[in-house]
C-alpha cells in the first residue's frame, strides 16, 4: 500500500500539484489506518484465488498477500511456492482455508464441483467462499484501500459468524 501512496505523491508532483495529491494520499493512508488489523495471534486461514479453473492463488509477496495481512487474516497460499501458484485439490486439502476469496472476474466466478465437493476443506464445507470484485482486487492503485475496506468487513463477518474476536478487540478486552 506504500507504494500506492509514494506513487500518488510523485504524480501529483510531477503535475505541480504536490499539496493536492499529498491530501489525497493521507486521506486513503486514513481510510486504510481504520480497517487495519495487527495480530497477536492466529488469524483465519484465507486463500486468495484468481483464477478457479486451473485454481490459482495468490502467494507471498503480492498486494492481495498483503491486503489479507492487514486485515488480520493468515495468506494460505503463501506457503506455496511463487507469486501465483497453481494448485490441485489435494493442495486445497492440505491448506484447509478457512474462507476463500475469488477475485471475480468473467468465468473465474465459481470453483468446478469436482472441487468443492472435498468437505474436508473448511471454506467448502462451511460455505465460506466468497466472491469479491476482480478490478477492484486486482489491479493495484487507489482503489486498493476500497479493497482492503471489503476484505476487512468480509472477515469482521466471518469472525462473527464463527464466534472469533477481531484482533484488535482481543488487545482491548485483555487490558
Amino acid at each position: 500500500m506504500a507504494g500506492i501512496y509514494a506513487a500518488i505523491e510523485r504524480v501529483g508532483a510531477l503535475l505541480g500539484v504536490p499539496a493536492r495529491a499529498k491530501r489525497e494520499a493521507d486521506a486513503l493512508r486514513a481510510r486504510a489506518a481504520a480497517v487495519v488489523r495487527r495480530k497477536p495471534g492466529p488469524g483465519p486461514r484465507v486463500l486468495f484465488v484468481v483464477s478457479t479453473s486451473p485454481i490459482i492463488a495468490a502467494g507471498k509477496g503480492t498486494f492481495m498477500d498483503e491486503l489479507l495481512s492487514l486485515a488480520g487474516a493468515n495468506n494460505a497460499g503463501a506457503s506455496f511456492s511463487g507469486r501465483y501458484p497453481r494448485l490441485s485439490a489435494e493442495s486445497l486439502l492440505a491448506v484447509r482455508p478457512d474462507l476463500i476469496f475469488v477475485a471475480a472476474m468473467e468465468g473465474v466466478e465459481k470453483f468446478p464441483d469436482e472441487v468443492t465437493r472435498w468437505k474436508e476443506v473448511p471454506a467448502f464445507r462451511d460455505g465460506e467462499v466468497h466472491s469479491l470484485d476482480g478490478d477492484l482486487v486486482t489491479r493495484p492503485g487507489p482503489r486498493m484501500v476500497a479493497a482492503l475496506e471489503e476484505v476487512s468487513r468480509t472477515l469482521d463477518a466471518w469472525r462473527e459468524r464463527h464466534r472469533v474476536p477481531a484482533p484488535d478487540r482481543v488487545r482491548r478486552e485483555k487490558r
